[in-house]
This record gives structure tokens, sequence and C-alpha cells, in this order.
């Protein structure tokens, strides 16, 4: 095994936006995969859909931020946002 950098920026090419509860979303929340340039797919949620409306094809950008509570503990992950460079 070795380490390998990949892209941060990705274009989606799939979602669903998903409207029945799961143990730490309450919905409406998106998934979806992101296409990043390495020719590698990554599932993930997908957050600020409600303010960028996703679509298919669009420019997109990993984020590391809270996922949810567990306890007392914060649980971290990535997610994916719609890019909005200006």
């Amino acid at each position: 095994m070795e380490k390998v950098h990949l892209s941060e920026q990705g274009k989606l090419y799939s979602f669903t936006i998903v409207h029945m509860p799961s143990e730490h979303f309450n919905p409406p929340y998106a998934i979806g995969w992101i296409e990043i340039p390495e020719g590698i797919r990554i599932f993930s949620q997908i957050r600020g859909w409600q303010e960028h409306p996703l679509e298919i094809g669009m420019d997109m950008e990993l984020t590391i931020e809270k996922l949810w509570d567990e306890g007392e503990q914060e649980v971290t992950g990535y997610t994916f946002r719609p890019s909005v460079r200006r």
C-alpha cells in the first residue's frame, strides 16, 4: 500500500435527495457520487445543495466538517459541496 494524494475538486456524477430519516441525518438530505480527476467516484453526503441546486456535471469541492455528535464525541468526516468559486 502507498499513500496517494487525491484531488479535492470533482464533478457531480449522480445524486438523490433522501426523504427518509437515518440514524444521524434528518430529511431531506442529499447523497451522491462525485467523480474526481483521478477517475475515482466517491460516495458522499452533499451539503449546501439548498442554496445551490444540484445538477449532474457541476463542480464540487471536498470539505471536512462535523457530521454528527455521538455522546460527547464529535464525529468529523468528509462531505462535498457545490463549488461556488468566483
